[in-house]
């Protein structure tokens, strides 16, 4: 069951720059705005990390990691919030001033960040199922991410 949600987990990841329509306020849609999309992509991705969190807490819970590994492995996925929060801010920055590629700028950078090879390593545990999920989820918000630029397309 876990593993279902994580999947799922991953897959609202993915989608979050997709667009299709949902029911779902943060996906994007194919009418919005660089900005909308950029914006909802910014909410659905920092609700992909908390989901992230949540489901390493209970890695750690079932014993597949430690409490040092689940430090970690939290400590790079709030630095992806903290790089989620700064996009956010980066594209509001960018409706309030209107600059021509900005949208996509901010995503760039985001995506940038995300992928700090300091910040990769705090990813690693030893329980080969656990480094599954762990990659799962941290693969979702970089996927997640990827999507939003492909979709801004340089906007």
């Amino acid at each position: 069951m876990k593993r279902i949600t994580l999947l799922l987990a991953v897959a609202a990841l993915a989608l979050a720059g997709c667009a299709a329509r949902s029911n779902n306020p943060n996906t994007p849609s194919a009418g919005d705005s660089p900005y909308t999309v950029a914006l909802k992509a910014a909410n659905s991705i920092a609700s992909g990390i908390g989901n992230g969190m949540t489901l390493v807490d209970q890695t750690r819970q079932n014993g597949l990691i430690s409490a040092a590994e689940e430090s970690k492995v939290l400590g790079y996925l709030k630095f992806a919030n903290d790089a989620d929060k700064a996009f956010a801010d980066c594209i509001a920055a960018v409706h309030t001033s209107g600059a021509v590629g900005g949208f996509s700028t901010c995503a760039q950078t985001f995506n940038a960040t995300l992928n700090n090879p300091a910040e990769m390593a705090l990813i690693h545990v030893g329980n080969s199922k656990a480094q599954s999920d762990i990659n799962a989820i941290v693969q979702g918000v970089i996927t997640g991410v990827t999507t939003v630029v492909t979709a801004l397309k340089g906007q």
